[in-house]
This record gives C-alpha cells, structure tokens and sequence, in this order.
C-alpha cells in the first residue's frame, strides 16, 4: 500500500528536499525523484517521483551497502523492480485496492 511523507512536515530533516532528473526503461522522460535525508535514530533518506505520494524509504547504512554511493542507479534499480511488479498486478487483474491506489498513482509516469 502507498507509503505517504509529507516532506514539509519531517522533524528531522538532516538537508533540504533535492531533486535530480534520471532516465529508467520503462518510465517516461523526463522523470524527476526529489529525496531528502531524515535522522530518526536511524539515517535514512525519503524518496519518490515527483507528481506522486508514495514515498520510498531505506536507511543509509542499507543504501550505501546496496548502491555502493551510486544513488542514481539505486533509483534505477528500485524504480525497475517497481514497474516490473505494477505491470505483474495490472496483468492479473488489480485484486487489491492498495494495488490500484499504485496504479492511478503511476500511471503517467510508467509506459504500459
């Protein structure tokens, strides 16, 4: 189900919201991810597309380890996996509720 931060509202903020714009097969162009680094006892770095809500998180120890200080390819990576699941539920039907939530969401971002 989405995953919703209000990056106006973090307690935390460790810098402010950054934007890059990044190129993914099977997303349209161009595709722009704001992300911001939150401290909540744990580090850890928000991220979505811009224009959506749902908001991806990881801790940084977890995205240095799995990126290896390549955050663009993690975007890429995450993003891919992302879509591969989306089309999977749009090929089976869209059972669940949280499953079109995704779907109406991503649908002007993600190439069908």
């Amino acid at each position: 189900m989405p995953h919703y931060v209000n990056f106006d509202e973090l307690v935390n903020p460790m810098s402010e919201v950054k934007t890059l714009e990044i190129d993914v097969v099977g997303w349209k162009r161009p595709l722009k991810i704001e992300y911001v680094y939150v401290d909540e006892g744990i580090p850890k770095m928000f991220w979505r597309v811009l224009g959506t809500t749902h908001t991806f998180t990881i801790t940084l120890s977890e995205l240095n380890s799995i990126s290896g200080g390549d955050y663009v390819q993690h975007f890429q990576d995450a993003l891919t996996a992302f879509r591969d699941d989306v089309m999977t539920w749009a090929a089976e039907g869209l059972k669940e509720k949280w499953m079109r939530e995704y779907v109406y969401q991503f649908k002007t971002f993600i190439v069908f």
